[in-house]
This record gives C-alpha cells, sequence and structure tokens, in this order.
C-alpha cells in the first residue's frame, strides 16, 4: 500500500474534469485545542475559488471560497472509525448537477454535499501535510 504525504501547499491533480476520486487519508495534527484533521480542495481555481473539505473523527465540513470572501461553510457529523488514523473516502465530482458528493468508501453512504461551479475549471487537491494511501481517479462518463 503506497503511502504519499502533500508537502506542497496545495498537490493538485492534473485532472480538471468531473469524476470521482478515491482514497484514504489519515488524520493529523492534535495540537492543544485542534483535534486530528485532514483537509482537501475541490474545484480549486486559485487562492481564491476553491471548496475546501475537512474531516476530523467527528464530522466533515466544507467551506466555499469564491474572490477569497468564504461564501459557504456546512458541517456535517460522520459516524466513521478510521482503520489506523486512516478514512476510506470517495469524491465524486459531478458535470451535470454542479454538485461534489464526498461518501465512505466506494458505494457508501453520503456524508457531504457541496455545490460547484465547473467541474472542467477547477482542481482537486490536498493540503499540504496530508498522508494519503490507495489514490485512484476514474474520469466520468
Amino acid at each position: 500500500m503506497p503511502v504519499r504525504t502533500a508537502s506542497a501547499a496545495n498537490c493538485l491533480s492534473k485532472e480538471k474534469t468531473a469524476g470521482t476520486y478515491a482514497f484514504k487519508v489519515k488524520l493529523s495534527g492534535g495540537a492543544l485545542f485542534i483535534g486530528k484533521q485532514a483537509r482537501w480542495v475541490v474545484d480549486y481555481v486559485d487562492g481564491k475559488n476553491f471548496t475546501e473539505y475537512e474531516i476530523d473523527e467527528k464530522n466533515i465540513k466544507y467551506t466555499v471560497t469564491r474572490n477569497g470572501k468564504k461564501q459557504q461553510t456546512m458541517s456535517s457529523p460522520h459516524q466513521l472509525t478510521g482503520a489506523d488514523g486512516f478514512y476510506d473516502l470517495t469524491v465524486s465530482v459531478g458535470t451535470t448537477s454542479k454538485m461534489v458528493v464526498v461518501s465512505s468508501g466506494k458505494g457508501g453512504k453520503s456524508l457531504i454535499s457541496s455545490p460547484i461551479e465547473d467541474a472542467a475549471s477547477g482542481s482537486f487537491g490536498f493540503e499540504k501535510d496530508v498522508t494519503v494511501t490507495d489514490f485512484s481517479f476514474t474520469p466520468a462518463k
């Protein structure tokens, strides 16, 4: 099981298309008042236009940023259990629905959905120092 750790500010996929990203991500951190978490971005156009997702041991949330301003934030509790600190996730980026759906593993329960501007203009990527394994991308048909 190859493990990768993102070390750039945002390690972005070359793909700018709708499809399904499947991966296992490890929660890290855990400072005094901040628990362990992992973050990734969807629909990343530039540093002012993107949707950031964050998962911790209890919740998953997203924040939409447009023109440098936070537009929308939603949080939802999840009941996932990490295996050795890794959470098995699937991120589906739609074309016609203009939605991103995060679910637990392949074919798993939907956890949270967010709007997307244009699947063909933004990238998917991981935030700095995120450990990922079993990453795959399947383009939408």
